[in-house]
């Protein structure tokens, strides 16, 4: 068998192809994507009850509050008691959720 080693090409060497992105990720889709990304980042959502107080939906806030805190009560689902001294304690913190309205169905919700 005759190899022509002339013809032969590494493929470092030979001519890339040019790869072009699919249609459906042309420039406007990708600014639209930005925009909802940004404004879901930037968002409505309270990150922490000093941020909460500060909210012009501060009473709607605090009603999706005391709305989980009776829930717990309601389902006894824990009790206050003092703090033992040799004990460690599990943190826990607010976590707060603006659900979306579904027209016609249910209005907008504050979560807490």
């Amino acid at each position: 068998m005759h190899l022509d080693l002339q013809d032969y090409l590494l493929s470092r060497d030979r001519e890339r192809r040019v790869s072009n992105p699919p249609n459906r990720f042309g420039y406007a889709d990708m600014v639209a994507f930005t925009l909802n990304v940004a404004e879901d980042i930037e968002g409505s959502e309270p990150k922490s009850y000093v941020d909460v107080v500060n909210r012009k939906h501060f009473k709607e806030w605090t009603i999706a509050m005391q709305e989980e805190i009776d829930s717990f009560h309601k389902n006894d689902t824990w009790v206050l008691l003092d703090k033992p001294k040799v004990s460690k304690l599990v943190s826990c913190r607010w976590l707060y959720k603006l659900k979306e309205e579904i027209p016609g169905v249910e209005k907008a919700r504050y979560k807490a």
